[in-house]
């Protein structure tokens, strides 16, 4: 771009590990990134409000403005109020207050993300600045209508659960009648805008990459436990990454098995490294309702399979219609967490990832498991139409559709070749998806706006 204003740009956390912030550095647009800390170290460290490094190689910390007060206001709200969304609501306006008055102060555009996006003045921001906002989420709407649909089919896996309509939530849902442009990790999330009635031409889809495994990494899974010491998984880059479950003890090794009475069961391969043997399934999330799992286990039970085949699932969430379809069942284990080298194998050993997701913004966990060659299986309301097809590893399914997912399964039981013999081909797609890739298309996407 030539010369032209730069941008003030503001999230809480390390929201897509600062990969926003760090491609307005590298071309030379950001004024400054306003959050809550970053790095690690002095008084917040002291204080306990610092729970992980927070910082990039390629953002400098003089481009960096933290607030103390932000990580206060936090931290007071999550001790006053029990709903997660209440708990944002105060120190997200916050944040936008700031976010506004900065950028009115430097003469600077605004990117930011959904929670955070300044509402329009009227008539619009003066002297040609533009805002931009990011949706890592679907709109809200969307949302609500595939929650309802699926409440209505399965009550009970909801319980007291129910859609609400908090004022979070509302300006979340709002945030892009304010923006001059949407940026957004899938055609999902922008087919839900657009029912929402943004106009298509102001939306940009750039999706999210991924840090790719080394080879020596995918080799060293081959031999190593499932569960292991050492040190757990950084914290997460994307905005659908997947914790490793949760919970963890000291040391990553807190692990507990429901289903199956005994450990994990080797994997066979050929010379050319192809796996070998009975049907394995991996499921890994946080939020077992929204990324479908009582899907996967309705399907899983109902499906035509073969003695040995095995459904691995890592959830530290364990909703007790949940568990009732899995326990006692020798073909299902259950894990609470596993440190990171444990995730690896799991993903090098299983035949196919199956997170049928509800509503998805990306989906960052299908990526990472196509890195080591497994085949993913989801939802058409997630990036997987975005990331690939059939031929790449990439199955995907309409949302809710159990009865399909059970024939696949079904198929892939009497067939494992169905997901085996895509791993090279998944690996490979998967490795398209970089950081760098995701930054350039986001400074190309800004060109036509900002300009």
């Amino acid at each position: 771009m030539s010369e032209q204003r730069k941008f003030v740009c503001g999230f809480f956390g390390a929201r897509d590990g600062y990969e926003v912030p760090v491609a307005l550095q590298e071309a030379g647009l950001l004024e400054v990134l306003l959050t809550d800390f970053y790095g690690c170290g002095g008084l917040l460290s002291k204080s306990g409000l610092a729970r992980a490094l927070r910082e990039h190689e390629k953002l400098p910390a003089d481009r960096v403005r933290g607030s103390l007060v932000f990580s206060l206001a936090q931290r007071a709200c999550g001790k006053i109020f029990s709903d997660a969304e209440q708990r944002n609501l105060w120190p997200d306006r916050l944040l936008s207050n700031r976010i506004a008055r900065e950028a009115a102060h430097r003469g600077a555009h605004i990117l930011t993300y959904e929670p955070y996006a300044v509402p329009r003045p009227s008539g619009g921001f003066p002297c040609g600045r533009k805002q931009v906002v990011f949706y890592y989420h679907p709109h809200v709407d969307t949302e609500d209508a595939i929650y309802r649909a699926d409440q209505k089919e399965y009550p009970q896996f909801y319980g007291d659960d129910r859609v609400t309509e908090s004022p979070w939530r509302r300006r979340t849902a709002d945030a892009w009648k304010y923006a001059d442009l949407v940026i957004c990790a899938s055609s999902f999330t922008k087919r839900s805008l657009v029912a929402a009635g943004m106009e298509e031409r102001r939306i940009a889809v750039v999706p999210y990459g991924t840090a790719q495994p080394k080879a020596e990494v995918i080799k060293a899974t081959s031999s190593a436990s499932l569960v292991t010491g050492g040190e757990e998984r950084p914290e997460a880059r994307g905005a659908g990454q997947e914790a490793i479950g949760g919970g963890r003890e000291a040391g990553g090794n807190r692990h507990e098995a429901i289903g199956m009475g005994h450990g994990a069961r080797g994997i066979r391969r050929t010379a050319n490294g192809q796996r070998q043997g009975s049907l394995k399934l991996l499921f890994v999330g946080r939020n077992p309702l929204r990324k479908g799992l009582h899907h996967l286990l309705i399907a899983w039970n109902a499906a035509a399979r073969s003695a040995g085949d095995l459904l691995t699932i890592v959830c530290a969430a364990k909703p007790a219609e949940l568990l009732r379809l899995a326990e006692g069942r020798q073909d299902v284990r259950w894990l609470d967490s596993v440190p990171a080298q444990g995730l690896a194998k799991l993903y090098s050993d299983s035949d196919a990832l199956v997170v049928p997701s509800l509503c998805e913004g990306f989906g960052h966990v299908y990526l990472e498991a196509m890195g080591y060659g497994c085949a993913v299986v989801g939802t058409k309301s997630s990036a997987l139409p975005d990331i690939g097809d059939k031929q790449q590893g990439v199955f995907t399914l309409d949302s809710g559709d159990i009865d399909g997912l059970t024939a696949l399964i079904s198929s892939a039981a009497s067939d494992p070749g169905v997901f085996r013999s895509c791993s090279e081909a998944a690996q490979s797609r998967a490795a398209e998806f970089t950081w760098p890739r995701f930054r350039h298309g986001i400074v190309a996407a800004l060109q036509p706006t900002v300009a």
